[in-house]
């Protein structure tokens, strides 16, 4: 049965008189009896006034049924059992039939739900109560229903509802945008599913049906079918998702294990992987920028594929100053202000600068440009020869005789005039923004570029990283934002030079001791941020565990540690959620902070000089643990390192991200 066609008819049945039949065919269904409400439902009936889920003024509407005295008690007795629903996601009848005991109990479904919803119920078939706290951790801390937080506050903001319902791409294409006056989904279950309306970009409904459903079956419920059957079963969403080329192309997803499709669109889209091999490829500058130029406006960007030699910022403005047309590209700044602090001595980076390249296509998200015939990355070019040094970019490859090969998006129109490009791989990483992209942005600064030359952002950054961004900029210097993923052409580029360096090594080794960081920049950018806030030297006294969410790196007993902390007068701090400024002004209040390492344990750069830190990790050989310690040269916290042992939950490239214990007598050592 299609949700859709059930709320229509029965909203007709109702509003056509049928109300004393059906109460009377609702009294002989098994379940339902008539009672007294005030004693033996008054639990329910107080859960569902309570839930926030019942819409009573949808309700009346809805089914035309003006003149009610308690519509929610009609829906607890009576209507849930009849199909009707009690708000436009709820869909009474399918949740019956998905979940029988709850009919054959007597429940009224919606009661059912809202009880014990949150253990991963679903009140429709594309709404995915599990998936919503998965993907969006603050609503799962903050306790709510996760249906309710959807309907008032999650469709607004551009939440998915599910794995294979792109909400703002919905309301972009179906809705002209509006889904602050249209739920995306409640659209999609009403009317745009037997219309044809497709719910994500990576699922084709009418390509599925032809493809997977038998003859006879609704089209409207392609989606659900596929969520309920064709997912387990392997069917592809569409001709745009090749599983097995995924799974080749992304080597951890692989080794993860976790389902391509599913990694895809919770986490790949986003970070802007591709869901299948490119139709374009060129092995030549020339050629692209002749395809890019030929391009038609058009809703949906184009993927394509180049492969060129790999250079750098350095030799590139060398190229310019030697070549005939004496090109205007050249390093016009160059710092003698180098605070790089490492273990060892580091050949990269090496003196900063900032050079300016004209006429170039940077690829939003990442370091990449196109210039001449070359992709342009200092890193990469650097450390190319480098055994266990790992490109951070997921859509770039390395190929024999020195050239990489990169996936991108084109659209006709993306062309910027000018810009300071200030964009990296792992801007969305906490620690990676201050230590490596806000620094750039100061040595940008340095070079005295005109006010009116933009920073160019990448799309889709955190708000803390804008936030971070903003103080540092203070206002001074406009923001451009490009389409993360996508290739823009840039007629005058300004192009940072590295001044911090985060090798990724996974497997240890020499490389991994050649990481180092800007501790003068990183220095000013923390005191930047700490004067917009007036943080001065007040009385560090608060004692503070920084937790570690998500599903890698785990530290398995850190329930027990908690509790053993909070016996010792430590707060438990989750960060996630907290606007900068309430993070700067919890750890720089701080005379002890124990944290595993993670994103949250960049904070320490807050601290006042002698604070504490306690920074837990596993065992794991390749660790860059050194890191923590130079990054408490920011601030002049006193880090120290406690291992535990690994529990190999994993044991492959990516096993630096394993679980672990500690021993939490040692911790305690360690406080005293």
């Amino acid at each position: 049965m299609v949700p859709g066609l059930l709320v229509n008819d029965m909203a007709i049945k109702w509003r056509q008189g049928a109300l004393p039949l059906m109460k009377k065919l609702l009294l002989k269904m098994p379940g339902v009896r008539r009672v007294s409400i005030a004693n033996r439902h008054s639990g329910q009936l107080r859960t569902l006034r309570d839930s926030g889920l019942f819409d009573a003024e949808w309700y009346v509407r809805h089914y035309g049924l003006t003149g009610l005295k308690d519509p929610a008690e009609h829906y607890l007795v009576y209507g849930g059992f009849a199909g009707l629903n009690p708000n436009p996601l709820f869909h009474s009848e399918w949740y019956l039939e998905r979940y029988p005991d709850v009919r054959a109990a007597g429940i009224n479904p919606l009661v059912h739900y809202v009880r014990h919803g949150a253990a991963g119920l679903k009140p429709n078939p594309i709404f995915d109560s599990k998936w919503y706290f998965d993907q969006y951790a603050d609503v799962e801390a903050s306790g709510i229903n996760p249906l309710l937080h959807y309907l008032t506050a999650g469709a607004q903001e551009g939440r998915n509802p599910g794995p294979l319902f792109d909400a703002k791409w919905y309301a972009q294409r179906y809705l002209g945008g509006r889904a602050d006056e249209t739920n995306p989904l409640a659209h999609y279950l009403d009317s745009g599913a037997h219309c044809g309306n497709n719910p994500h970009p990576v699922f084709d409904s009418a390509w599925y049906v032809k493809t997977h459903m038998r003859t006879g079956q609704d089209p409207a419920t392609a989606l659900a079918y596929f969520l309920e059957t064709g997912w387990a079963r392997g069917d592809g969403p569409s001709p745009l998702f090749d599983r097995e080329w995924y799974l080749q192309e992304y080597p951890d997803v692989a080794a993860s294990g976790q389902d391509p499709l599913y990694h895809y669109v919770a986490h790949g889209r986003a970070e802007g992987r591709f869901a299948s091999r490119s139709p374009h490829f060129f092995r030549s500058a020339a050629e692209l920028r002749s395809f890019l130029s030929a391009l038609v406006p058009a809703l949906e960007s184009t993927r394509v594929t180049v492969a060129l030699p790999l250079g750098s910022s350095a030799e590139e403005v060398a190229v310019a100053a030697d070549s005939i047309s004496k090109s205007s590209s050249a390093v016009i700044y160059r710092s003698s202000i180098q605070s790089l602090v490492g273990v060892q001595e580091c050949s990269y980076p090496g003196a900063p600068y900032v050079a300016k390249i004209n006429n170039t296509l940077a690829l939003a998200g990442t370091r990449y440009v196109i210039s001449g015939d070359r992709i342009i990355h200092d890193e990469e070019h650097a450390f190319l020869s480098e055994e266990g040094a790992e490109l951070k970019y997921h859509a770039a490859r390395r190929l024999a005789d020195e050239k990489l090969r990169l996936d991108m998006h084109l659209r006709q129109g993306a062309w910027v005039d000018k810009g300071i490009n200030v964009m990296h791989e792992y801007s969305n990483n906490y620690f990676h923004f201050m230590a490596e992209t806000l620094p750039r942005l100061l040595l940008a600064e340095e070079a005295g570029i005109d006010k009116d030359v933009p920073i160019l952002l990448e799309s889709g950054l955190h708000e803390n990283m804008t936030a971070l961004l903003d103080i540092v900029n203070d206002g001074r210097r406009p923001i451009l934002i490009l389409e993360r993923g996508g290739a823009h052409h840039v007629r005058e580029m300004y192009y940072p030079s590295d001044v911090s360096i985060v090798v990724d090594a996974y497997y240890g080794g020499p490389v991994a001791r050649k990481s180092a960081l800007d501790v003068g920049r990183i220095r000013h950018a923390a005191s930047l941020c700490k004067d917009r806030f007036q943080v001065g030297d007040a009385p560090a006294r608060r004692k503070i565990y920084a937790c570690r969410r998500g599903n890698t790196r785990q530290l398995l007993n850190q329930a027990e540690l908690e509790a053993k902390l909070v016996t010792l007068g430590f707060e438990i701090v989750a960060v996630d959620g907290m606007s900068v400024e309430t993070q700067i002004r919890i750890f720089s209040e701080a005379e002890i902070i124990i944290a595993p390492t993670g994103a949250q344990l960049t904070n320490i750069i807050w601290c006042a000089p002698g604070t504490k830190v306690i920074a837990l990790a596993s065992d794991h050989p390749s660790h860059q643990l050194y890191l923590w310690e130079l990054l408490g040269q920011v601030s002049g916290a006193n880090v120290r390192i406690v291992l535990g042992p690994r529990a190999f939950v994993r044991d492959d490239k990516y096993s630096v991200h394993d679980d672990y214990y500690v021993d939490v007598e040692q911790i305690l050592t360690a406080i005293n």
